[in-house]
């Protein structure tokens, strides 16, 4: 039991020197949060349905014109029992 306390005690102490890093700056970058509130005005225009935002990427992307790459599924090789 003393030990899931320690583990939760280190991953706050973790967050806190995360947020009080260089690190935690760069999730204030202007561009980043553009595309995040980009991301969440998309979501939202489509109630959150993961099923409704792929259908408007993909008309989106027919609409585009561009070339779209398709590739067969590759079987991974076996792996070795070890």
């Amino acid at each position: 039991m003393q030990r899931s306390l320690l583990s939760k005690d280190w991953r706050v102490q973790a967050y806190a020197r995360l947020r009080n890093s260089e690190v935690a700056s760069m999730q204030l970058d202007p561009i980043v949060e553009e595309m995040r509130q980009y991301g969440q005005a998309f979501a939202k225009r489509h109630k959150n349905d993961l099923a409704a935002m792929c259908k408007a990427l993909r008309e989106k992307e027919v609409q585009s014109g561009r070339p779209v790459v398709s590739r067969p599924a590759r079987r991974l090789p076996a792996r070795a029992a070890g």
